[in-house]
Formats: structure tokens, C-alpha cells, sequence
């Protein structure tokens, strides 16, 4: 799902997802990606705060 919402962020390899660049400025589709992902495997921190997911 990541790699559909951000694919120049996430790479889909075989049938997992993987980090292109981790390092990413300000982009909502990275906060939508983080709340969508199944396995929670994604969070987003802005100066050291978890921002996402978004519970």
C-alpha cells in the first residue's frame, strides 16, 4: 500500500516494501502512507516527535 501512495518514497520488491530514500521532506502522502500501513511498520517524526501514524 506505501508504494502506491508515495512510489517515489517506497519501493515494492516481490511482496515487500522497501525505503528508496529515508531522509524525505514535508509530504502528506508520507502521513497517509504511515496510517495505512497494515503492519505498522511506518512512522513519521518531524524534530524528534512521532507524528505518525495518527491514532
Amino acid at each position: 500500500m506505501c508504494a502506491a501512495v508515495a512510489p517515489e518514497v517506497f519501493a515494492l520488491e516481490d511482496e515487500h516494501a522497501s525505503v528508496r530514500q529515508p531522509e524525505t521532506g514535508e509530504d502528506p502522502r508520507l502521513l497517509d502512507a504511515a496510517d495505512i500501513c497494515p503492519a505498522q511498520a511506518i512512522t513519521v517524526h518531524e524534530d524528534g516527535t512521532l507524528i505518525a501514524p495518527r491514532r
